[in-house]
């Protein structure tokens, strides 16, 4: 299984949009770990994860681990 840790500064939701794109589906992470602050709305990149058919799995203060749900392949 793959993880992927991003914190690229504000550009992770460009980032994942292309990769999401271009990729194939067996290359997508099982895991990915993104900069988000608890008690700030969910930013766009990890909106565009839980669209993409991943889970919020764990929450730090600071970041969120996301899971890939095969449920819905």
């Amino acid at each position: 299984e793959v993880a992927l840790k991003m914190d690229i500064e504000g550009f992770e939701y460009d980032v994942l949009e292309e990769f999401l794109r271009n990729a194939p589906a067996d290359r997508r992470p099982r895991w990915v770990q993104l900069e988000q602050y608890r008690k700030q709305p969910l930013n766009r990149a990890v909106e565009l994860m839980l669209d993409e058919g991943y889970r919020i799995s764990r929450r730090t203060r600071m970041n969120v681990i996301m899971e890939r749900d095969d449920s819905h392949a």
